[in-house]
């Protein structure tokens, strides 16, 4: 671990596993002694929200091809993982009395649902009629796509270092705003288990704070 130049929040990750695993062997007498106990706490690190900015979304989506675009979207404004655009299924395509939602499958053998947007929708019932039931981005991996090379896509796409992962930055401060500031509802959207997510994810509007600093500057706003 020491070796390793990792973020933070990966270094935290994988000092759980490790502990979980060694725990595990110890408790079932594959090993006689715990190595992860002597290892120091790796501490949590402040939020640090990013969510992608509007123009690197829309440029994104002028160069990106009709699947690509399909995958921005469903990262940006319906807030999945990279892992769960590239499972989706036809089957997961569900009618309600308000439109459609999407069967997600997280992390965990976890399910959620996502209401679609009506573009995204019909964007999918559209390619279930022209290729048939079945996973909707077929590729190599089980037949669909892999997760990993979705995801290099959209990043060589994306200015600058944003990635996709940034992308559910977006969605989520959306959903934040658009909620009225609801933790539950993006939670859920989200498909997290903690609430304290929210504020890893969620980039808090600063209009107000922007409104202060240009009131009090002598330079008038160009913008």
């Amino acid at each position: 671990m020491a070796s390793q130049n990792w973020a933070r929040e990966t270094r935290r990750s994988r000092l759980t596993t490790y502990k979980a695993f060694y725990g595990w062997a110890l408790k079932f007498g594959r090993i006689d002694a715990d190595p992860t106990v002597a290892l120091a706490k790796v501490k949590p690190g402040d939020p640090n929200p990013r969510p992608v900015p509007e123009r690197v979304y829309l440029e994104a989506l002028v160069r990106a091809d009709e699947d690509e675009r399909l995958w921005i979207d469903l990262a940006a404004e319906h807030g999945l993982r990279r892992g769960e655009i590239a499972v989706i299924h036809s089957h997961d395509i569900v009618e309600t009395l308000l439109g459609y939602d999407l069967v997600v499958h997280g992390k965990g053998d976890k399910t959620r649902d996502v209401p679609l947007t009506g573009a995204m929708a019909r964007a999918l019932l559209g390619r279930v009629e022209a290729q048939g039931r079945g996973y909707l981005f077929r590729g190599d991996e089980d037949g669909h796509v892999s997760a990993r090379w979705l995801g290099k896509r959209i990043n060589r796409l994306l200015d600058g270092d944003w990635t996709i992962h940034k992308l559910r930055h977006r969605a989520a401060t959306r959903f934040w705003v658009a909620a009225n500031g609801d933790p539950y509802v993006v939670a859920d959207l989200m498909g997290w288990a903690s609430l304290a997510m929210v504020r890893t994810y969620v980039r808090l509007p600063d209009d107000r704070k922007r409104r202060i600093v240009e009131s009090a500057s002598r330079v008038p706003s160009l913008v």
